[in-house]
């Protein structure tokens, strides 16, 4: 069960289980997403961290380029959530 809308689903637990944990916790200022013109994005970024979110059997440079491309503009800790 891989697809456009299993990553859109995954990708939407992902952030309900931030925003308990931010509700529960008061640890979480702030999510955001980052993404430019040009298409480039990461999924979350809170605090001092940029997370992207995939679900596959194996991580490409293709998946992470949105990290690599806001790594070139900040210095944040980075984090990938997979399946």
């Amino acid at each position: 069960m891989i697809g456009i809308d299993t990553g859109k689903a995954f990708e939407h637990y992902i952030f309900l289980e931030l925003m308990a944990y931010k509700n529960l916790t008061e640890k979480i200022d702030n999510i955001s997403y980052w993404r430019t013109k040009e298409g480039y994005e990461v999924d979350f970024i809170i605090q001092d961290q940029a997370f992207e979110v995939k679900i596959s059997n194996s991580i490409k440079n293709q998946h992470i380029k949105g990290l690599l491309q806001f790594k070139k503009e900040h210095s944040f800790k980075f984090n990938l959530f997979r399946n």
